[in-house]
């Protein structure tokens, strides 16, 4: 038997018309085992300020954070940066869209997937940081800036 393990997958989008994708019906079977063993799930469940990390999901391939966040407004965004304890920044893989958390429709439950981390990693520091959306003299479209005298909003989560 031949076992694939899958933990997350990232797709890439497939041009037709610069690769070639035969239009034939394509059909395997094999059998799939979904590894989770090496999977550690972190309850947080922490606020401060305007955010609120309720998990984090540290994945043999994938770092998975799900927050609560206020919604972007026109003038106003919310960026979040993830450091490993090296002081590296994680990049980010995918954000599923957002779901609404509240009932006034001011908070967004968001669920989003980073790259792996180093297997010897400690912690994690996730940053808010609250941008002011500034409209582009130049071209359409807005520059973010930071706002002044609003602090960045750290967690520190450790993993072991």
């Amino acid at each position: 038997d031949m076992y694939v393990v899958f933990d997350n997958i990232d797709g890439e989008f497939w041009d037709k018309e610069v690769n070639y994708l035969p239009e034939d019906l394509w059909e395997f079977k094999f059998k799939v085992k979904s590894n989770t063993s090496n999977n550690k799930f972190i309850q947080v469940n922490k606020a401060k300020s305007k955010f609120i990390v309720s998990s984090v999901e540290v994945r043999p391939l994938s770092l998975v954070i799900n927050d609560i966040r206020p919604k972007d407004s026109k003038d106003t965004v919310y960026d979040v940066i993830i450091y490993d304890d090296k002081g590296n920044i994680v990049d980010e893989s995918t954000q599923e869209p957002a779901e609404v958390y509240e009932k006034d429709n001011t908070k967004s439950k968001v669920k989003t997937t980073y790259k792996a981390l180093d297997k010897d990693c400690k912690y994690i520091k996730i940053v808010y940081k609250e941008l002011k959306l500034i409209p582009n003299p130049d071209a359409p479209g807005y520059i973010d800036k930071e706002k002044e005298n609003i602090e960045d909003v750290v967690f520190k989560i450790d993993l072991n």
